[in-house]
């Protein structure tokens, strides 16, 4: 527990201390659940499906929690502590937005737990399988980045392995489709030019994709020693607020600063799986563009997750506002 609210006629005001998910009306403990879910078998990490996990016998909505799944398949998150539950994995976006692929009865669960594979069967819908290899200009493997992936409104993103390979595949996606790919070198932040297919049928197959160009856009961060890189960052201005997001990362930045440069310091922040209280770090703001022009700045300082750890981040942000 955190903070206070107070009755206001209708409504309970309060201040938060962050910007991370904040639930004043949520009443009961919580264990941690976690999962992985892929398509037809263990080779193949189903990315960007919706996963619930609500008390059983209830609307989606109250006391559920939910998110989707990353390049890996993986998903993670807070759920009601000891009572029956049912996960339901489904669709949000696309052609089939709104389709549920699975649904099972779990729990109930009294220490965190870890759920383990989830594979969708391959019949159930169809699919569009995507690969290739991310190279560096001497045609050398990319052991450091990932491939961006849009079709039909729809983005999805893989990592690379060790020999440079990426596969991504997409959900409900017709054959043939007009595919569009960028790979990215996250060590030198580099990018390759953005690839179309027009027509392509699955699977896919991109051949290299070599990473020659400076990154237009890019995040880049030190936490607790540990690098990370986000190519393909959002901004969003509502005066005087500036909120910076990772589009491929959990991150998440905002400050005061009205389009000004400056310092300013950070009212919040979030990275990863971690919900902080109040921030103790600045960013500095060395440009700020216009609408087709770039933000640009540093950040650094510390936090403290709700744990009670405490963390180091430094960083910087080249994001172009749309």
């Amino acid at each position: 527990e955190e903070g206070s609210a107070q009755r206001q006629g209708n409504e309970y005001v309060g201040r938060v201390s962050h910007f991370t998910w904040w639930n004043c009306d949520f009443p009961g403990e919580r264990v941690q659940l976690s999962g992985q879910v892929f398509l037809g078998d263990l080779d193949h990490p189903l990315s960007g499906v919706h996963v619930w996990v609500c008390p059983q016998n209830n609307s989606i909505g109250w006391g559920c929690g939910h998110g989707e799944t990353d390049m890996g398949g993986n998903f993670a998150g807070g759920a009601p502590l000891g009572i029956p539950l049912e996960i339901s994995i489904s669709i949000t976006s696309g052609p089939c937005a709104g389709q549920t692929l699975y649904s099972q009865s779990i729990g109930p669960f009294s220490a965190d737990t870890d759920l383990g594979a989830i594979i969708i069967p391959g019949s159930q819908l169809q699919s569009f399988t995507v690969s290739g290899r991310i190279a560096d200009c001497s045609q050398q493997a990319v052991t450091s980045g990932y491939a961006r992936i849009s079709s039909n409104g729809v983005t999805g993103y893989a990592f690379t392995d060790n020999d440079g390979n990426f596969t991504h595949t997409f959900v409900c996606l017709p054959s043939p489709a007009d595919v569009t790919v960028t790979g990215y070198n996250t060590a030198l932040l580099l990018q390759s030019a953005p690839e179309t297919f027009t027509n392509a049928v699955s699977p896919l197959a991109t051949g290299n994709l070599e990473t020659c160009n400076t990154l237009t856009e890019f995040i880049q961060y030190l936490l607790d020693g540990v690098s990370f890189v986000d190519a393909d960052p959002a901004i969003e201005y509502w005066a005087p607020y500036t909120n910076i997001y990772g589009g491929q990362t959990p991150f998440f930045i905002s400050f005061s600063n009205n389009a000004q440069t400056g310092d300013f310091p950070v009212l919040g922040f979030s990275v990863g799986q971690d919900s902080i209280g109040t921030p103790n770090i600045t960013t500095t703001v060395t440009e700020f563009g216009n609408p087709g022009e770039h933000v640009i700045g540093s950040f650094n300082g510390t936090y403290q997750d709700v744990q009670g750890n405490n963390h180091t981040v430094s960083g910087s942000y080249k994001v172009l506002r749309q």
